[in-house]
């Protein structure tokens, strides 16, 4: 063996003992989907491609009653949030983030909760990851209106963790003094930084490129929004609109769940309009000048199907952005996956179908990122190798 051949042997070991670890959890590539039944039970499916077919693991459940229930309202009407049970993936890819109730629904009265869950502590077909649900928000505090009734009370609709899992930022919908979005640490019961005033009330929340985000839809805030700048923790943020991102289509956009490109060009939005008004996977270009996102195309949602989309997950790794999306049917709603090639759909397929009594809710998908020590450590075996390399190569032959 060549000196050169020893040490890639040598990265190739490394590599493997990195792949053997993480083959003990779930793998990139892995789909998870929130799943809520009619008695507002709460579910994280979580899906794998293999032999041709879509695969479901171990689900992961909420408890349903107690002090440590995590539930949600069921179903999609008028009085329930319509993107209650979004799932955000810290991005670094090891924790799951979702938001819910201590009891039942919405109502009044009952904690806002903050679910979390440590994608490092589980695995697709063994022992399932927990929800953890001790992080929480009193009730009476925020995402209620004052002197709410039950059918009124502020919606809790999601929930992003970093990367250490020790920080949240939710969404949810309230009065002017207890809406809009908030942060807090992993563990708290007891209040949260309102980092904005309630309006807009915000609806899916997310970090991207270290930089907070959240999506709105209510008079005068359509879109996706900027709050502050970077992951801010104080109160008194400015709240600025993504450009062009508040109107398209034939009515104000259904802005849900959002996913930007780890290059800040691409951006991808699921609407939930019927697609005849722009509803769909909205994929959305910065502009030449970088002051403004265009809307490229509306990805729809099957043949014949008319209705939108409520979550959105893309894995920017594939050759062509890979997507993911849960569509806003009232019922019987779907999993889909595609490709995005150059503007264009393909590959459009079912993962899964949700039953008669729930139905699919949020979608994260666990996308390859480099481990910081991984690259440090390749570098420097790619470097020795080289090196060793030009030794080999200067090194006169023993006469």
């Amino acid at each position: 063996m060549t000196p050169v051949t020893r040490s890639l042997a040598v990265a190739f070991a490394a590599l493997g003992l990195l792949s053997s670890r993480a083959s003990a959890q779930y793998a990139a590539g892995t789909v998870f989907a929130v799943r809520v039944g009619a008695d507002t039970s709460v579910k994280i499916n979580p899906y794998q491609f293999n032999g041709g077919v879509w695969n479901s693991g171990s689900a992961l459940s909420a408890t349903s009653t107690g002090t440590s229930a995590l539930t949600m309202s069921p179903g999609i009407t008028a009085t329930t949030g319509i993107t209650e049970g979004a799932l955000t993936i810290s991005g670094n890819g090891k924790y799951l983030g979702l938001a819910g109730y201590r009891t039942g629904t919405q109502a009044s009265g009952t904690d806002r909760v903050v679910g979390r869950v440590d994608l490092t502590t589980g695995s697709f077909s063994g022992v399932a990851a927990t929800i953890n649900t001790t992080t929480s928000i009193a009730s009476g505090t925020l995402y209620k209106s004052t002197g709410a009734t039950a059918a009124t009370a502020g919606y809790m609709n999601s929930a992003f963790w970093n990367d250490t899992g020790t920080r949240y930022w939710a969404a949810g919908s309230g009065a002017t003094s207890s809406g809009g979005t908030v942060t807090n640490t992993f563990g708290t019961t007891t209040g949260s930084v309102q980092l904005h005033p309630g309006s807009p009330n915000t609806r899916v929340v997310s970090v991207f490129n270290n930089q907070l985000y959240a999506s709105a839809r209510e008079t005068g805030s359509f879109g996706i929004f900027a709050i502050g700048s970077g992951t801010p923790t104080t109160t008194g943020q400015a709240v600025t609109q993504v450009p062009a991102t508040g109107s398209n289509g034939s009515s104000n956009p259904g802005t849900a769940g959002f996913v930007m490109s780890p290059d800040g060009k691409l951006l991808y939005i699921a609407d939930e309009r019927v697609i005849a008004s722009g509803g769909g996977v909205q994929k959305w270009k910065l502009n030449a000048a970088g002051t403004q996102f265009d809307l490229v195309v509306s990805f729809p949602t099957g043949t014949g199907s008319l209705v939108g989309v409520r979550s959105v997950a893309v894995d920017f790794s594939t050759t062509d952005p890979t997507i993911y999306a849960v569509t806003a049917d009232t019922s019987n709603n779907r999993i889909l996956r595609f490709q995005d090639v150059l503007g264009t759909q393909t590959g459009l397929t079912l993962i899964d179908t949700s039953g008669s009594s729930d139905l699919f809710r949020g979608v994260a998908v666990i996308a390859p990122v480099p481990e910081p020590a991984m690259v440090v450590g390749l570098a420097a075996l790619g470097l020795g190798a080289v090196r060793l390399a030009r030794r080999g190569a200067t090194k006169k032959p023993r006469g």
